[in-house]
């Protein structure tokens, strides 16, 4: 066998190998890896069904101006011991 052949095998065992590992590659590119997709929605409902909007704020306690004042009354009383008057 000459040099030449003998290059020629050599490239062409390498050729093989490489050829083994682009098809090793490949195959596991095919197969999928981590958290698998969600199921599509059904078609009858649509994206507005599905997410809900943010909860409707609860409606604000009204108090008389008498509770205010009361309230007013004794904070300014907690301010005063705060200060030690």
């Amino acid at each position: 066998m000459t040099l030449r052949e003998t290059a020629l095998q050599a490239l062409m065992a390498e050729r093989a190998q490489l050829d083994r590992a682009i098809a090793a590659l490949q195959e596991t590119g095919q197969r999928r890896r981590g958290r698998p997709p969600k199921s599509p929605a059904p078609p009858s409902t649509t994206l507005d069904d599905q997410v809900p909007g943010p909860p409707a704020p609860e409606p604000r306690r009204k108090l008389s101006a008498a509770s205010r004042r009361k309230m007013a009354a004794a904070q300014r009383r907690r301010w005063k011991k705060a200060r030690g008057e």
